[in-house]
């Protein structure tokens, strides 16, 4: 379902990009990877479900492929802190956490299964939000996006 909500956005994602735009998105198909493939245990097998989310989503609903990929790496025990102190949420009848957000350990494997996906993908860039277990201001975080950005951008001519 991720998928077709992803199909259905490409078309002004595709707009965009003809228009010379950046666009910015969250969780694209690699949290489907990520999310999903998490559940594989098995390597090899974990391995063809990347490959088969890869074609279903850039060879047959033909979705942008990004020229790159910002995994904004946050620990497991860190980001499972940080969801307990959100406000309840309506589309989770009153709750802070969904089903994923409330496992820990599935959380870890998350964590695990990005980090794999970031080794395999020489698009991914990792930042690390929390060196030495001490989360990053906002503000440092967006720092190093841009400079990430900018980084593959080419200057603008004045």
């Amino acid at each position: 379902f991720y998928a077709v909500d992803r199909f259905d956005a490409s078309f002004k994602i595709r707009s965009a990009l003809e228009q010379g735009k950046i666009v910015l998105s969250n969780r694209y198909v690699l949290a489907n990877a990520a999310y999903q493939g998490a559940k594989i245990k098995n390597t090899q097998e974990r391995q063809e479900f990347f490959n088969w989310i890869n074609q279903l989503e850039y060879d047959t609903l033909k979705l942008p492929q990004p020229d790159l990929i910002i995994f904004l790496h946050v620990p497991a025990e860190i980001a499972y802190e940080l969801v307990l102190k959100k406000k309840a949420r309506a589309y989770l009848n009153g709750k802070k956490q969904d089903i994923h957000e409330a496992d820990k350990e599935y959380l870890k494997t998350v964590e695990q299964t990005y980090l794999e996906l970031a080794r395999q993908n020489p698009k991914i860039t990792t930042l690390e939000c929390a060196p030495n277990g001490q989360l990053l201001s906002i503000e440092e975080i967006k720092k190093q996006i841009i400079n990430i950005i900018k980084s593959i951008t080419p200057p603008t001519s004045p």
